[in-house]
């Protein structure tokens, strides 16, 4: 289990992770859009011997015109009073906001894969007390059931020490059941099985 690779696959493969960089990729091609606005803009025009909307098309060879013409049309834009000004800052703010948002989220899902991460590594250490704890009860009851064989133990009281290995037990199957809600927990967060070592959704890219 490696927390590099839950942090990697994180960090390509959640929807919402993914959402902010689209969000970003909007807000420059806005922002791009925006400054475009109102551009000087020009163009030439070249027309040779027909000139005039009037003409009917079957006359035009009756009256032959040998005028050349050329036209300079120019798009210049109107004082917009600050107006493209505000929009490019808008334009730039939301992208500031989705930049954020983006870094937030990145934070957001490092710093709960790593705590998810580091219970599993305690769970683990849980479990191995548990598996011990066991142990040692297993060996102080059949200790005290030859002690009961042999007359120098109650029923009574060797009850006690059977109750105490069926709670060493109980404690180890918690221990065991966090630890696979606790492998559940990391899956769902990186979106890669680790028992399986492959991701939860096919075709992923990374």
């Amino acid at each position: 289990m490696s927390l590099k690779r839950a942090l990697d696959h994180a960090l390509v493969s959640r929807m919402e992770f993914r959402q902010r960089k689209i969000d970003i990729e909007n807000d420059m091609n806005s922002v791009m859009t925006t400054s475009a606005l109102n551009e000087f803009k020009g163009s030439i025009n070249l027309s040779y011997g027909i000139t005039g909307t009037d003409e009917k098309f079957g006359d035009m060879y009756d009256k032959p015109v040998n005028k050349q013409t050329i036209g300079l049309s120019l798009d210049i834009p109107l004082w917009d009073w600050g107006e493209k000004k505000s929009r490019v800052k808008a334009a730039k703010i939301s992208l500031q906001s989705s930049q954020l948002s983006l870094e937030e989220e990145k934070t957001e899902i490092i710093l709960a894969i790593r705590q998810a991460y580091r219970n599993l590594n305690n769970l683990v250490n849980q479990i191995d007390i548990a598996k011990q704890n066991v142990r040692n009860a297993e060996l102080t009851y059949e200790i005290n059931l030859e002690r009961y064989k042999n007359g120098d133990l109650t029923s009574m009281d060797l009850s006690l020490y059977q109750n105490q290995l069926s709670q060493k037990k109980t404690s180890l199957v918690d221990a065991q059941i966090n630890y696979k809600l606790g492998m559940l927990n990391l899956k769902i967060l990186s979106l890669w099985d680790f028992e399986q070592n492959k991701p939860v959704i096919p075709d992923v890219g990374e």
